[in-house]
């Protein structure tokens, strides 16, 4: 069932873009050991990228869902509504009406397959508000023109804003766009006497208008879960897996007879569901919660630091105290995407945004051993920037100051972002966005505003989004010529990643072994091979490559107060494909694949004659299918990392 309602329909639009889909699985590896909590990466409000024409239908809702994952788009703001006349959580702003309201508000307007009128809750038809549109200069827009706040204080009229969203969050919307109605069907009336058949008889629910709104009876909070459900069991590989993080604001949905009005708000007894109930069962295991983060803090000794030595966290991320029996236990720490997904197999971590004042009488703390509490995981903070989109108040990055006071203000951080202006294709060259300039200041952006279209009928738009969340790699890297990396100290792709010789003498990239955002370069040059047996960075250093955006900005200002390395245009990071070609390791000259046998043979042509133009073909006898994570569960903990067919990356080329 979970894989049918994980449906996307990307298509042939993945396919011209296998170069940055190896470039993001490379990204991904190189924050395994981060804790989560640094991870940055666009935040996607499915209000606006599934519901912008306010239609709440089942089926497009499911499509629309899976696309943004199948796009790589990982983290997510859910607006679910209580619906207190059927007493379960929804994704519909409106309840949907029950038993004796469906015949009062209903009728059945069908005239062989077309409709010709459709009486809406708001007490207006069709007609009716097609003729309020042409009266007052409008089309096919309901209710009147809302006044939209700017993020300049300028207020400006809008046609129509047709987002279920705070105004706080409308405001940064600059970009309004027409609504047209879409006609739906009204209940039959050999229905009416019969709801609940009605509700599991028809795929969508025959969605039925409720004033601006269209919703399917069958869109519940439950029809999300399945989604990610799906998903989870698709990329349940080494290769393809990820974490996920939701954050739940949670509403009461308004009356059927006020749809457009406010809510009221909701008596709630103790025998109204919690929002954790919905996740109890079929995403138990997956998720990582409130009470195993408690648990994992109390020892790190079985938990975080009880692992292999490649999913080690990073130090200098939070502090780590000893208590009685020399137990290391943290106050602040995260666990890292590698723990998570390879050792403990956890996948979705969930936490409480805003929550309505008509739902006050809600009872949290049902829920906090499950969900995390409000501003856990997600951290709004104040940002200016200027039209070009680079900041002017607000970004994190700050060379002078690297200390880890100053690391804990980057821990889950995020600000909103004003509508955007996308390139057309995800294959795009262009490195410096709105989106990549608040990644380097090591913020996540939060889109509140829609593109045109929705995800379900037009995915294009978020693939591109989620192309713009590279910010390793420059565009159309890394490429199969050469098998070592450099960051670019110029122009036109000034702190990207690109692939280089291993034999040309450069600085190399030296990171502090105990504090991630310290970083300096070489004392001298060296190539890349050479680093087998020595380095030259500093005491306390490590030849290292940057984790995270904001450790990628650090390193390139240190970088370009070097003039030497400038004059050089690159320096060495420590990441390479030597063992095996399109197979990107961080442990060093002398590491193999994780994800596939070594081949000694191709890693000796490499290294001996890297001067030779000739191209060396190897057959490799071997074949390399899905290797899911739960039967490496079943074989032993912690075994080395293999790959399976997601994301298009293999490490031996066919």
């Amino acid at each position: 069932m979970h894989r049918r309602q994980y449906d996307p329909n990307l298509g042939d639009r993945l396919d011209p873009y296998d170069t940055w889909r190896t470039a993001f699985l490379s990204q991904r590896d190189v924050s395994l050991n981060i804790p989560i909590n640094y991870r940055v990466g666009p935040v996607i409000s499915l209000t606006a990228a599934c519901f912008s024409h306010r239609r709440y239908h089942h089926t497009a809702f499911e499509r629309c869902f899976s696309n943004l994952l199948d796009a790589g788009l990982k983290r997510f703001v859910v607006d679910a509504y209580w619906d207190s006349r059927r007493s379960m959580w929804g994704l519909c702003p409106v309840e949907v009406p029950v038993g004796d309201d469906v015949g009062t508000r209903f009728r059945r307007t069908i005239r062989g397959s077309s409709l010709d009128r459709v009486t809406h809750f708001n007490g207006a038809t069709k007609d009716d508000l097609a003729s309020q549109g042409s009266q007052d200069g409008r089309n096919d827009t309901y209710g009147p023109e809302p006044k939209v706040s700017t993020r300049q204080g300028e207020t400006i009229q809008r046609t129509s804003i047709l987002l279920r969203l705070s105004p706080a969050l409308i405001s940064y919307c600059l970009n309004a766009f027409e609504y047209t109605p879409h006609v739906v069907h009204s209940i039959p009336d050999d229905m009416l006497s019969s709801f609940s058949d009605y509700f599991t008889s028809t795929t969508d629910g025959n969605p039925v208008q409720l004033g601006s709104y269209s919703c399917s009876p069958t869109l519940t909070f439950k029809v999300l879960v399945d989604v990610l459900n799906g998903y989870i069991d698709s990329t349940d590989t080494t290769t393809a897996a990820s974490i996920l993080s939701l954050i739940l604001d949670i509403h009461a949905a308004a009356s059927a007879g006020a749809p457009d009005e406010p809510a009221i708000r909701t008596p709630l007894s103790a025998d109204d569901h919690s929002i954790s109930d919905e996740l109890k069962g079929s995403l138990d295991d997956k998720l990582y919660t409130p009470s195993i983060l408690n648990d994992d803090r109390r020892n790190l000794n079985d938990s975080w630091y009880n692992t292999d030595p490649s999913n080690l966290p990073a130090q200098g991320y939070y502090q780590v105290s000893k208590g009685d029996d020399d137990i290391l236990f943290t106050e602040d720490g995260w666990p890292t995407e590698a723990f998570m997904e390879f050792s403990e197999y956890h996948r979705l971590v969930i936490g409480f945004g805003t929550i309505d004042e008509q739902m006050a009488h809600y009872r949290l703390s049902r829920d906090l051993d499950t969900i995390f509490a409000p501003n856990e995981i997600f951290r709004l903070r104040n940002t200016t920037s200027s039209e070009n989109g680079t900041f002017t108040n607000g970004c994190l990055f700050n060379p002078s100051n690297t200390t880890l006071e100053s690391i804990n203000t980057t821990s889950w951080a995020i600000t909103p972002l004003p509508a955007l202006d996308l390139p057309p294709s995800p294959n795009n060259t262009n490195t410096t966005t709105p989106i990549s300039n608040t990644l380097t200041c090591g913020l996540s952006p939060f889109l509140t505003c829609p593109f045109l279209e929705t995800a379900d009928e037009d995915p294009t738009p978020y693939l591109t989004l989620s192309s713009t969340q590279l910010w390793t790699w420059a565009p159309n890297e890394p490429s199969n010529t050469s098998h070592c990396a450099v960051l670019s100290l110029s122009p036109p792709h000034l702190g990207r990643w690109h692939t280089s010789p291993c034999t040309i003498p450069r600085y190399l990239s030296c990171q502090h072994s105990l504090n991630p955002f310290a970083w300096t370069l070489s004392r001298t040059r060296q190539t890349y091979i050479s680093t087998r047996t020595t380095s030259t960075c500093p005491p306390s250093y490590t030849f290292s490559v940057p984790h995270t955006p904001l450790e990628n900005s650090v390193l390139l200002s240190a970088s370009l107060a070097n003039p030497f390395a400038v004059d050089d245009g690159d320096v060495y990071l420590n990441i390479n494909a030597l063992s095996t070609r399109n197979c990107w390791t961080t442990a060093g000259a002398n590491a193999t694949c994780p994800y596939e046998p070594r081949d000694d043979e191709n890693r000796a042509r490499i290294v001996v004659v890297p001067t030779v133009a000739t191209v060396v073909v190897f057959v490799c006898a071997v074949a390399f299918g899905f290797v899911k994570l739960a039967a490496n569960r079943r074989e032993g903990r912690k075994g080395r990392r293999r790959g399976g067919r997601s994301w298009g990356y293999e490490g031996v080329p066919a």
